[in-house]
This record gives C-alpha cells, structure tokens and sequence, in this order.
C-alpha cells in the first residue's frame, strides 16, 4: 500500500481502513485516498461536498462537482473514525471559507466550535 501513495510535506496519515491491498481507505490531514478492487481514487479535502454513511462497509464522498468516490469504513464503532474525520475535514474547509470571505479572523478567539483553545 505504501508504494501507491506519496504523502506531501507535513501531510500525516489519519486513519485506515485496510480490507486488502487492493480494497483500502486512508485519510489523511490533507486528502482522502481510496482503492476499490484496484481502481484508484484521492480527494483534497477542499474537494469534499458531504459524505454519505452505510453500514455495509462502504460509503461515499460526494465531491463539489456532484461525482461520488467510494470509502470503506470498518464495521461496528470504528468505523465512526474514518466517517468522523472526513466528515469535520468539510466542516472545517466550509467554516475556513465562510469566515474568510466575511473578513473575519480565521480563529475566534473562543477557538472553532465554541471550544476553548488552550493558552
């Protein structure tokens, strides 16, 4: 798996979900990568619309141009980490760019979400 991705600088892996070596999702802090019966697939984030969630195993991304790309999860509890992160990765690049365009400053100073940031 590792010859078939190259990470960019400072891009750290998130979680995987690793069926074979042919049948595999990684996300990462920049990007979603997907093999589905050997048929490649990466995402940016700031490519991502909204994520669709199925308990048989796989769901999907819907990308801003209105295409679908497939993302397995595990079954059971963990499959809630691959569905969660992709899931603040788009609320994080819609807040970013919401914000942004009203001129406003990119970190309130009660942190994103109402969460105090640490001083």
């Amino acid at each position: 798996m590792q010859e078939q991705i190259t990470l960019e600088t400072e891009e750290l892996p998130i979680v995987l979900t690793f069926i074979d070596n042919d049948n595999w999702s990684l996300l990462t802090t920049r990007r979603v990568y997907t093999v589905d019966d050997k048929k490649r697939y990466q995402v940016s984030n700031t490519d991502m619309k909204d994520v669709s969630f199925s308990l048989r195993g796989k769901t999907s991304i819907t990308l801003m141009d209105d295409n679908t790309i497939p993302v397995f999860i595990e079954p059971g509890k963990p499959s809630m980490a691959i569905y969660n992160g992709i899931t603040e990765s788009i609320f994080r690049v819609k807040w970013f760019a919401r914000t942004k365009s009203m001129g406003l400053p990119l970190v309130p100073a009660d942190g994103i979400r109402g969460k105090k940031r640490h001083q």
